[in-house]
């Protein structure tokens, strides 16, 4: 009789434990409305684990979700299993790891409930790597040979006071930064990858930057305070110094008119490509 007991005991423990844990999803079983995953075809709040998987049977993403916001760690891989995006989410802040990489150019920090606590930056620039570190209200900058030997290094105070929050708009992943309640940047993330991202300078949009993953290259949108451009023909100009990454870059300009300008008080858009 107590065996019988025990059994059916043990039963009952097995069947609680596998009730309580959490049952992942199919990422193409929600909808996102207005910033909100929910259920597919219900007016429910979704809460659990959001999973996809490459055509090779290789994990995609792993999102968590509480009613129906990003929260916990959410990872997103390449085919191959290597990480390209972790972000770790604390009702809506960034808290904790947030990695990024998107080609050459790496991005990894760690944040305290949105606050950066230390980032480091790199990516490559000719045949040379720039390091940028940032911890304690110092910026530490390296340059590196091709054989990593260190060119120079520089240290200068800096403070970012920049906070950090993510959340889901339509189908796309968003990481914004703030500061004193003014946005200052933004990151737009599509399966991993960064599409676009957004620098404002004094609450309006200064430079928008499209990603082209499939090339490999960055298109950038560069916008000028001014008046509405209006004109329907481009303008091109050439070599043009533009500024990147502490460096200097020579690239085709192409002054496109545009109709459907998010600031009114912009006046050209410039394109040009990264090679």
């Amino acid at each position: 009789m107590k065996k019988t007991i025990s059994t059916i005991s043990l039963l009952i423990a097995m069947l609680l434990i596998s009730c309580s844990q959490e049952q992942a999803v199919d990422i193409s079983m929600l909808q996102v409305d207005k910033g909100l995953a929910y259920l597919k075809d219900t007016d429910r709040l979704f809460t659990g684990t959001a999973v996809s998987y490459y055509e090779n049977g290789q994990l995609q993403s792993e999102q968590h979700f509480d009613n129906g916001t990003l929260d916990g760690r959410n990872v997103f891989l390449d085919e191959s299993g290597t990480l390209k995006l972790e972000l770790n989410i604390d009702n809506s802040f960034l808290d904790g790891v947030f990695y990024s990489r998107d080609g050459d150019y790496i991005f990894n920090a760690t944040f305290d409930h949105g606050v950066l606590i230390q980032r480091q930056i790199q990516y490559q620039l000719a045949d040379t790597t720039i390091i940028q570190t940032y911890a304690e209200n110092l910026l530490t900058t390296q340059e590196l040979d091709s054989k990593g030997a260190i060119i120079t290094i520089t240290e200068k105070p800096f403070s970012d006071k920049n906070i950090a929050t993510a959340a889901i708009e339509e189908n796309m992943l968003l990481v914004a930064f703030a500061e004193n309640a003014q946005l200052t940047g933004r990151l737009f993330y599509q399966n991993g990858d960064i599409i676009f991202q957004e620098n404002y300078v004094n609450g309006l949009l200064d430079i928008l930057l499209y990603h082209d993953q499939s090339a490999g290259n960055k298109i950038y949108h560069c916008y000028y305070e001014g008046e509405v451009l209006e004109a329907d023909s481009d303008e091109i100009c050439t070599n043009l110094p533009i500024k990147r990454g502490g460096g200097v870059v020579e690239a085709i300009l192409l002054a496109r008119a545009k109709r459907h300008i998010i600031n009114p008080s912009l006046k050209q858009i410039c394109l040009f490509r990264v090679y």
